[in-house]
């Protein structure tokens, strides 16, 4: 009976060590598993950042080429204007020089 009483006494040894390794494990993971929940929040807080940053960054991108667009857009509806009002200028000034050569070819 003696030898069964040991054998108990070790058996309990054994399992109150094994529930305390199974009690560090379950801290273990209870760390582990804190320490990927808070990987996967701040991974997804970095690619929500960036993509907000992409999205930033591609309006101002389009900003500036509507800029480029609506400037060179503007700079050629100038010139054209300034090509319309130069060659009314110079059909003027053709009219007048050949009415002042005209004028003086009356008054000789």
């Amino acid at each position: 009976m003696r030898h069964f009483q040991k054998e108990q006494l070790a058996f309990n040894d054994e399992m109150r060590h094994f529930q305390k390794e199974q009690l560090a494990f379950n801290e273990n993971q209870r760390k582990f598993n804190n320490q990927q929940t808070k990987f996967n929040q701040t991974f997804e807080a970095f690619q929500q950042n960036t993509e907000n940053r992409l999205e930033r960054m591609e309006k101002r991108l389009n900003g500036v080429g509507y800029l480029i667009e609506h400037s060179t857009a503007e700079r050629l509806e100038d010139k054209k204007r300034a090509d319309t009002v130069h060659d009314f200028l110079m059909s003027k000034m053709v009219s007048l020089e050949q009415e002042v050569f005209s004028l003086k070819k009356n008054h000789l």
